[in-house]
């Protein structure tokens, strides 16, 4: 370090801290930081081991193949050590454990392998762990699992969790570690329905902001979430069900519900939101999984108005609008829209029975300024399937490449000016980004030339400011689908 003595040790601090990988936990990777530091020389070890911010956050993953004999201790020095150089800094821990294998043999796994590790880890981090990412995966539901042994902990800084586990199905033990934690808020749970819905799991539900709920859950778990999630900010589930429970007895009004993302792999319909009161949803998120194709989220015709009215009545405040890879028709879309009118970002991967009606609808007109719909729009991503050149034409309202020139026109810079209506003066918004796939719905090419439309977006100077991006793909899957995001 001598060559360095004329940098104060603050910016050095700053320099070894920006050496660090962008990754939520850190590793025990030689050839990264941190522990890279510690293996230039003494000197840079000491200063290194002295940087409380370096050691913040740690990753623990064990696979099933390590040494039954050198695992558990070499895990438990790595960890006292790393807590012992953070000082006192909250800690981000995250933990990934598979039980060892026995004498070798696949098969013969002991689960309470790791219980001594947990039960130090939760000893000495009860009141340093900030974010908890805990992956407990065994090879069979019937065996007994040392959560259901730990007591229960003041986690007094835990604010984000993260489980991941395979707990036995015939046991009605439930698991109290985390039952005392008074800052926890945001909360990712991939685990079976049985755990929620049966109460398995001990936590403060009713202070819970953020939920994620990764593996496919029936309606009672949607319901369960909406009932006892009182100040639930923003939720991400996987329905498999069909219909609402039939114990929706009363509304629910979720005033802080600001961002629900919901993905379909069974028969959905707007009926699910029968109970529920939305007032201030800024975010709508409605996809279907494209492995379940034809267990999709469903929209009713004529017996189903009464749920789409629900629901249209509380999009009244939504910013962002995500529907993705299910069929609507085009005035149902259009009512939608209608409803929405604060809507700034609209993503559609849909099949609609005419494009030109839909398109129309979205083309801004000043003469007619009471109807039209969506007016702040600025970002608009659209998902088009074409038939094969060499198949059969679309038998409906096709796309066009006119009909969607003249709407990007509508609402472009040039164009759009302030208006008055009736004393009212509406002020609407140009796009400012567009992205529009052409998706293959064959295995041959596809029918539509990407480049004509490129080239007439080119021709009109009014189109000039609007970020463009045109593509086509011949891999259609759900694009509006997102991997599960974390805090």
């Amino acid at each position: 370090m001598d060559r360095f003595a004329h940098i104060p040790n603050e910016i050095l601090a700053e320099i070894f801290v920006l050496c660090l990988p962008q990754v939520k936990y850190q590793s025990f990777d030689p050839h990264k930081a941190p522990i890279l530091l510690t293996h230039i020389c003494s000197s840079w070890r000491r200063f290194a081991l002295d940087i409380p911010q370096l050691w913040k956050s740690l990753s623990l993953v064990a696979s099933s193949f390590l040494s039954i004999n050198t695992a558990r201790p070499r895990f438990e020095e790595r960890f006292l050590s790393w807590a012992e150089s953070s000082k006192n800094q909250p800690l981000d821990l995250k933990i990934a454990l598979l039980a060892p294998l026995v004498e070798g043999r696949r098969g013969n796994w002991d689960p309470f392998y790791w219980e001594l590790l947990l039960m130090r880890v939760f000893d000495v981090g009860t009141d340093r762990l900030r974010k908890l990412y805990l992956n407990l995966e065994e090879s069979s539901e019937d065996v007994d699992h040392p959560l259901f042994h730990l007591r229960g902990e003041c986690f007094s800084l835990l604010e984000t969790l993260h489980l991941r586990f395979t707990l036995p199905a015939a046991d009605d033990s439930k698991i109290r570690l985390f039952a005392v934690t008074p800052e926890l808020q945001k909360v990712i749970l991939d685990l079976d329905p049985c755990y929620i819905v049966q109460c398995r799991l001990d936590l403060p539900w009713s202070r819970m902001t953020h939920l994620i709920l990764v593996k496919h859950q029936p309606d009672a778990v949607f319901k369960f979430v909406i009932q006892n999630c009182r100040i639930l900010e923003s939720l991400q589930i996987k329905l498999f069900g069909g219909h609402p429970p039939r114990s929706w007895s009363e509304q629910t009004t979720k005033h802080h519900l600001r961002h629900l993302h919901i993905i379909c792999s069974g028969y959905v319909t707007p009926d699910i939101f029968l109970g529920i009161s939305m007032p201030n949803l800024r975010t709508l998120s409605l996809q279907s999984d494209t492995d379940y194709p034809e267990r999709s989220f469903h929209w009713l015709s004529g017996t189903g108005k009464a749920a789409h009215d629900h629901l249209f009545s509380q999009l009244g405040k939504l910013r962002s609008l995500s529907l993705g890879y299910q069929t609507i028709q085009s005035t149902l879309l259009t009512e939608l829209l209608l409803h929405a009118s604060a809507i700034n970002e609209l993503a559609l991967d849909v099949k609609l029975d005419s494009y030109p009606a839909f398109l129309e609808a979205l083309t801004y007109s000043s003469q007619d300024l009471q109807i039209s719909i969506v007016p702040v729009l600025q970002i608009l991503k659209l998902y088009v399937e074409f038939p094969p050149e060499d198949g059969p034409s679309d038998p409906g309202h096709p796309f066009t490449n006119s009909q969607f020139i003249s709407m990007l026109r509508s609402r472009g810079k040039l164009i759009l000016e302030d208006t008055t209506s009736d004393g009212y003066e509406v002020v609407p918004c140009p796009l400012e980004e567009v992205f529009f796939c052409a998706e293959d719905s064959g295995e041959h090419h596809c029918a539509f030339d990407v480049g004509t439309l490129r080239q007439g977006v080119m021709d009109w100077p009014e189109l000039s400011h609007i970020a463009f991006e045109f593509t086509i793909s011949d891999d259609k899957c759900n694009w509006m689908s997102t991997e599960v995001e974390t805090w």
